[in-house]
């Protein structure tokens, strides 16, 4: 029901890859409607707010390639999500082929939790309100991958190879990352 963006999105703009957290909507920090980008402080995350769909959108890790500017939509702070920022970026989409493992739990109550990592190396922690909790969608949070809305107008080749599904993180990753969840 409604248009509830996926908890978790890899999203590609301009050539560049980004990964995005979706909740309800919390409301902000500081002033909404400000278009200048400034950095977040301790223990808050970069947010988009979108209060006419009750949801809020997180910027959550980018490629090396990203700019302030890449971003400028993310222009409010939210404690509602916390990272933590492992010392990786995500791999730019021309570097090759990007073997990505998350874990996620979504919680739009604030317990969520979710880690990527992106060709055997950890990119970032996400915790906090993950999720959506209303619209009936509630634990029937949605999986999709692939392009869809706002796709180019050029045909697009995508691959998916050895695509794991489990519970069991060492069947889906690199065992010596598993404790750590």
């Amino acid at each position: 029901m409604g248009d509830f963006s996926p908890f978790l999105a890899l999203r590609l703009n301009q050539g560049k890859l980004f990964a995005t957290i979706e909740t309800n909507y919390i409301a902000p920090l500081k002033a909404e409607g400000t278009t200048t980008v400034k950095a977040c402080g301790d223990d808050q995350t970069r947010v988009w707010l979108r209060p006419d769909t009750n949801q809020m959108r997180a910027l959550v890790a980018t490629d090396s390639t990203w700019t302030p500017q890449d971003g400028k939509q993310f222009n409010t702070c939210t404690n509602a999500i916390t990272l933590i920022d492992r010392g990786n970026k995500l791999p730019t989409p021309g570097s090759g082929w990007i073997d990505f493992a998350i874990y996620t739990k979504p919680g739009p109550d604030g317990s969520g939790h979710v880690e990527i990592f992106a060709n055997n190396k950890w990119i970032v922690t996400i915790k906090g309100h993950i999720g959506h909790n209303d619209k009936g969608l509630g634990k029937n949070q949605y999986f999709k991958f692939g392009p869809y809305r706002a796709a180019d107008d050029r045909n697009w080749t995508l691959y998916y190879d050895d695509f794991r599904r489990s519970p069991r993180c060492e069947d889906v990753m690199d065992a010596q990352f598993c404790p750590v969840l």
